[in-house]
């Protein structure tokens, strides 16, 4: 889609590395506010987000979270979110190392 153009590449994933961390403390900020509505919401874009960049195992655990906050019974949320951010760490490790491999990087 980006035409095989590294510096676009690289600010894609740039962009993901700086709004990840935010939709986390969007979920956990959900949490402690109990709503239910907003933690989906940052569920599904952390779940499209990292699907976009290959991070199956964390689009897993947050469509997981998703779906709950969907049926109304999100009662695990705290689990899930620290499963979710323990693979977003991973996600981010890789795609650093991604980030130095791109011509120029």
């Amino acid at each position: 889609m980006i035409g095989g153009d590294a510096s676009i590449m690289a600010e894609l994933v740039e962009s993901y590395l700086e709004e990840t961390p935010k939709l986390l403390l969007n979920m956990q900020g959900a949490v402690l506010a109990r709503s239910t509505d907003q933690l989906g919401r940052a569920a599904h874009t952390m779940k499209s987000t990292a699907h976009d960049f290959g991070a199956e195992s964390l689009a897993g655990l947050a469509q997981g979270l998703e779906a709950a906050c969907r049926s109304g019974h999100p009662e695990n949320a705290g689990q899930q979110i620290s499963a979710i951010a323990q693979a977003l760490e991973l996600s981010h490790v890789d795609l650093k190392a991604y980030l130095k491999a791109l011509p120029g990087g």
